[in-house]
């Protein structure tokens, strides 16, 4: 685990990243790719380790950026799980939806509209995840102790019927 991060702003980490990723997604592709190949590959490491950089200096600081929001650093890791369950599916049946609607329109270059639906389900995706969270994580415990009572009181009637013993056991 790395003892102290490259850049110690996260806000400086994060423009960093916002300024290398922007220009290498919008430039690096169709006639450059082609032509260079490896520019794909070099491209994908330099915006893979900005994004390190991002993720190690917000582990360092993350509790004095949301320090006056505490209920969502709480509440954010518990809805991580339906983030990472219902994100692909979100996506996946949003591009297909696009896709009967304008063909090829996900695959042209990007124009303000691209990144605008980008967000837009980006936002959706994590609205999406922390309500059914909310309907099915936050509500493990209740669940869990109603299927423990549930068993006790098959138990007792199986109990009654002196069913699970064996002969040799009386």
């Amino acid at each position: 685990m790395a003892r102290k991060p490259v850049m110690r702003s996260y806000w400086a980490a994060l423009a960093l990243f916002v300024i290398i990723i922007i220009p290498v997604r919008l430039l690096v592709r169709g006639p450059l790719v082609e032509s260079f190949p490896s520019a794909r590959t070099a491209s994908d490491v330099v915006c893979a380790l900005a994004f390190a950089n991002v993720l190690l200096s917000a582990r360092f600081s993350i509790p004095r950026i949301f320090g006056s929001l505490p209920s969502f650093r709480l509440d954010m890791p518990n809805f991580t799980y339906s983030l990472y369950l219902t994100h692909l599916p979100i996506i996946v049946f949003v591009r297909a939806g696009l896709e009967s609607v304008a063909p090829g329109w996900a695959l042209q270059n990007a124009t303000i509209g691209n990144w605008l639906v980008m967000f837009c389900v980006i936002a959706g995706a994590g609205v999406f995840a922390y309500l059914f969270s909310s309907a099915t994580e936050a509500k493990t415990t209740s669940f869990r102790g109603f299927l423990d009572r549930k068993i006790e009181g098959l138990a007792r009637v199986l109990a009654l019927f002196d069913v699970g013993r064996t002969r040799a056991g009386r």
